[in-house]
């Protein structure tokens, strides 16, 4: 049915569209009887033939009864030897007059629903983390790795971006940051620190998790990526 909507022909399958659309409001129809017979199973069933009981055209029911036997989603059709029988599928109902109508309300069963969940972020944490990392090289490697940055970057790391100019402001801070971080530097190491950073930590560590390690080195390369690009 959306092949058919998006056509450039639409005005020569504009037939074919309204008998899948009659065919769906039959079965809808049937579907709707469940209500009132609480006590037993209606044959909700229905055939196209008698849907579209008024038309001849045996090639145009054919072209019908193809087009509903792929619209699996909207209703469930068998074919039977000189008929196609169905019920309803995903949708609870399908009176659409409209190829839109229906093609919206197919669109809507099959979305994914999902609840957006507001995540609290604390304005602290960036701060924190650095000044976490850096007590560890202390203890551990017993070398600080973070160089102060100056107070007005340090007070970046706490706010949120609200503008282009203060996101630019914060890449450029982390940036200085991990540009600047104290790791010692050979004539073949490559000239940024983080590009250094993963073998000096094993050379001192040597049991530690290198792919994780990696893992937040790259994040942290990746702000360097943007901030230079």
């Amino acid at each position: 049915m959306t092949g058919l909507y998006h056509t450039k022909a639409r005005e020569a399958v504009g037939g074919i569209v309204s008998g899948v659309l009659a065919f769906l409001r039959g079965v809808s129809s049937a579907r709707a009887q469940i209500a009132s017979h609480p006590f037993d199973v209606p044959d909700i069933r229905v055939s196209l033939n008698d849907t579209l009981s008024g038309v001849d055209n045996k090639v145009y029911l054919a072209a019908v009864g193809a087009i509903a036997e792929h619209e699996w989603l909207a209703m469930q059709v068998s074919k039977t030897e000189n008929d196609w029988t169905g019920r309803l599928g995903l949708l609870d109902r399908a009176e659409f007059t409209l190829i839109s109508d229906y093609l919206t309300a197919i669109t809507a069963v099959c979305a994914e629903q999902r609840t957006a969940i507001l995540t609290y972020r604390d304005p602290r944490a960036l701060a924190r983390s650095i000044t976490n990392f850096d007590i560890t090289c202390e203890l551990v490697l017993n070398r600080p790795l973070v160089k102060r940055p100056a107070i007005s970057r340090m007070l970046v790391f706490g706010q949120d971006a609200a503008s282009h100019g203060d996101l630019k402001e914060g890449i450029s801070a982390i940036w200085h940051l991990t540009g600047e971080l104290d790791v010692p530097k050979k004539r073949s190491d490559p000239p940024h620190a983080t590009g250094r950073l993963l073998a000096y930590l094993v050379a001192g560590l040597p049991t530690i998790d290198q792919v994780r390690v990696q893992e937040a080195i790259d994040l942290m390369d990746a702000v360097r990526d943007i901030r230079n690009t």
